[in-house]
């Protein structure tokens, strides 16, 4: 069973899934839903201003796949392996080092915060700025819970809005990540 939650889109995320489950556990999915939710990946999309209307539909259409998966209800996994394959590898090289194009701009305090919620302790604050280390796996909390709006990627970030989860505080974030 795989429900996607995707913003502008699922990516290759069922192929990974489906790959490690069959290859590392010799489990094949039989169960695949997309849920359509907002876009939160800040390095290619614009918050958008509707993220409460987005969500509650998001939860009304969440309820017939809870249903379905209580049911057990099987279907067929749909992957795209060759396409996003191709796509993602590229992807997969760049990814650690994507940190590299990360600003920091004159707004940050040094507070840590992105320290804290970096969940591969990629980041050291030298000097009371963040330094990257260059083994991201591009979550982009750092970007998004910090609250001076200092880090940035390629300056392409600067003026989009940045989306926390409302339920979970860096504070606990942090906490989760150092178990």
């Amino acid at each position: 069973m795989l429900l996607q939650l995707m913003g502008g889109s699922a990516g290759n995320a069922i192929n990974q899934i489906y790959e490690l489950l069959l290859n590392k556990h010799n489990v094949k999915l039989n169960f695949n839903q997309k849920l359509k939710m907002f876009s939160n990946y800040v390095i290619i999309y614009n918050m958008s201003k509707s993220v409460n209307e987005i969500t509650k539909k998001s939860d009304k259409n969440l309820i017939p796949i809870v249903n379905s998966i209580k049911n057990r209800k099987n279907n067929k996994v749909n992957r795209f392996t060759k396409i996003f394959n191709f796509i993602n590898k590229d992807f997969i090289k760049k990814v650690s080092t994507m940190d590299k194009d990360y600003t920091i701009n004159n707004n940050c305090t040094g507070c840590g915060i992105c320290k804290e919620v970096c969940p591969v302790k990629n980041i050291e604050i030298i000097n009371k700025k963040p330094q990257f280390n260059h083994y991201c796996e591009n979550c982009i909390a750092c970007i998004q819970y910090c609250p001076q709006k200092a880090i940035n990627y390629k300056n392409a970030t600067q003026n989009r809005s940045r989306y926390t989860n409302p339920e979970i505080s860096y504070k606990e974030l942090s906490e989760r990540n150092n178990t």
